[in-house]
């Protein structure tokens, strides 16, 4: 019986698969990841940047080059980048982070889907701030702000296991 089944192609793919609870709709996003890339793959031109008329384009070291003289010439360019990959490096700590963060060793797990929803209620209302801070503040000095309170934040885990500070990122 094995045997045969080992022989059909998508039995090793099958046996990984898992059919409701929490995982259901990541399940259904790959299918909608699937079919959105074959749309975009049939739709979608390919953007090839600004190619030099007179070389028919530059080749990858060239490329290189001009990204590195960019960067020494403008010294923004580096500083917005490192602030960009932070966010980013953040960002990734916290989708894969923030179930563990929360969730007590001993005692009932913390209502995740309520948890979720708040963390998108902020990620709203973070925009209505800012777009009424803008009236009074410039994007830099608003900026200047958010990376103190970002850095606050994730200090927040590192030095206390109480699970209702890390919610709120609030120092103990």
């Amino acid at each position: 019986g094995q045997m045969a089944a080992d022989f059909m192609v998508l039995t090793p793919i099958g046996g990984g698969l898992h059919y409701g609870g929490y995982c259901t709709p990541f399940d259904l996003a790959i299918g909608f990841l699937l079919l959105c890339l074959t749309f975009m793959s049939m739709l979608w031109p390919e953007n090839y940047g600004m190619k030099s008329p007179s070389t028919g384009g530059s080749s990858l070291l060239e490329s290189l080059c001009q990204a590195m003289r960019s960067i020494k010439s403008q010294p923004g360019v580096l500083e917005c980048g490192a602030v960009c990959s932070f966010f980013e490096a953040s960002m990734f700590i916290f989708v894969f982070m923030w179930t563990p963060a929360l969730t007590e060793e001993v005692g009932p797990k913390p209502p995740y889907g309520t948890l979720f929803a708040s963390f998108m209620v902020m990620s709203m209302l973070g925009s209505q701030v800012f777009s009424m801070l803008l009236t009074k503040w410039s994007v830099e000095e608003i900026g200047r702000f958010v990376l103190v309170v970002a850095v606050v934040s994730h200090v927040v885990p590192v030095v206390t296991t109480d699970v209702t500070a890390r919610y709120l990122s609030l120092p103990p």
